[in-house]
């Protein structure tokens, strides 16, 4: 390891997809727990993806891109949850980021621009 690169206290440990399935399914990890943390249905979306997880400074942080119902169209927003206690209990979903139609395109135009560059 490089020297003043600290390795992550997060390791992925779960073996590959299962390549002769059909889904391509990761085998299920043993002693874990599951939490639902967004019921899709038509309120609160039914897509969501892009789905990522960290911990930090003692709190677990989940945040997803959602739909209504489709992948990458107008409509998309990000969402997120905290847990504060490993994962007993979670925050109300919050979006971080609004879908577009609900944004101002002024507002839009001006949080994209990130100093001398265009993202």
């Amino acid at each position: 390891m490089e020297q003043g690169i600290k390795q992550s206290i997060i390791q992925w440990t779960a073996s590959l997809p299962d390549t002769n399935r059909a889904d391509r399914r990761y085998a299920m990890l043993q002693n874990t727990q599951t939490f639902r943390l967004c019921e899709a249905k038509p309120a609160t979306g039914t897509y969501s993806y892009h789905a990522h997880i960290t911990y930090f400074k003692g709190a677990i942080y989940t945040m997803w891109s959602n739909h209504p119902s489709d992948e990458d169209t107008p409509g998309q927003r990000v969402l997120m949850r905290r847990s504060i206690d490993e994962g007993e209990a979670w925050s109300e979903l919050v979006e971080l980021f609004l879908s577009l139609d609900r944004v101002d395109a002024a507002w839009s135009v001006r949080f994209m621009r990130m100093g001398p560059r265009w993202w």
